[in-house]
């Protein structure tokens, strides 16, 4: 929003519907909050003030909902810029939009969620890669002694299927229950 933007419930009103209706971050004076409090005390003055103060009580209470609405959203959106930055590690250099709260909330997130990502890389690198998991003294070599039809294994791996004097590296697992079912010898 160019220029000054006088603060009143109409304007405040205006800014959630455009919150509300675009995706991306509505751009506010970097004083907003300031005269968002200001415009607050005049209203709870004039409450206080007014011979109908429960109709300008009721007043007062719209316009925290709606600020308080328009936070919600401002929120998410940073959260979500955040998110897709951390994901494509581009650094956002356009930060007109933000108030300097929200600045401050948006780099705190994004520290989070690359320290996550972080987190995730060290833990998918321990993970075994198929059939890297498996060492070779955790195998057996067995020899089938009636044939056995495609089953999967306890890692959800497919094996098989085998015919009979077929041979075949197995997880030890696997090549004891063959055997002890009689259908694989150890060799």
């Amino acid at each position: 929003m160019h220029g000054e933007m006088e603060i009143s419930y109409e304007t405040l009103f205006e800014l959630l519907r455009n919150e509300r209706s675009r995706a991306e971050l509505q751009e506010v004076q970097q004083d907003f909050m300031e005269r968002v409090s200001m415009f607050i005390q005049a209203e709870i003055y004039s409450a206080g003030q007014a011979p109908d103060s429960k109709k300008e009580e009721s007043r007062v209470r719209s316009i925290y909902k709606i600020l308080e609405e328009i936070d919600d959203r401002r929120t998410r959106k940073l959260v979500i810029l955040a998110l897709n930055s951390s994901k494509t590690s581009s650094v956002i250099t356009d930060y007109d939009k933000f108030l300097p709260h929200e600045r401050e909330m948006f780099d705190t997130i994004i520290k989070i969620f690359l320290n996550q990502r972080e987190v995730m890389k060290e833990l998918s690198a321990k993970i075994p890669q198929k059939n890297e998991g498996i060492a070779k003294d955790e195998q057996k070599k067995v020899r089938f002694i009636s044939p056995v039809p495609k089953f999967i294994g306890p890692e959800l791996e497919e094996y098989g299927p085998f015919g009979e004097m077929d041979t075949a590296d197995l997880p030890s697992k696997i090549a004891d229950i063959l055997v002890s079912k009689k259908r694989a010898e150890e060799i």
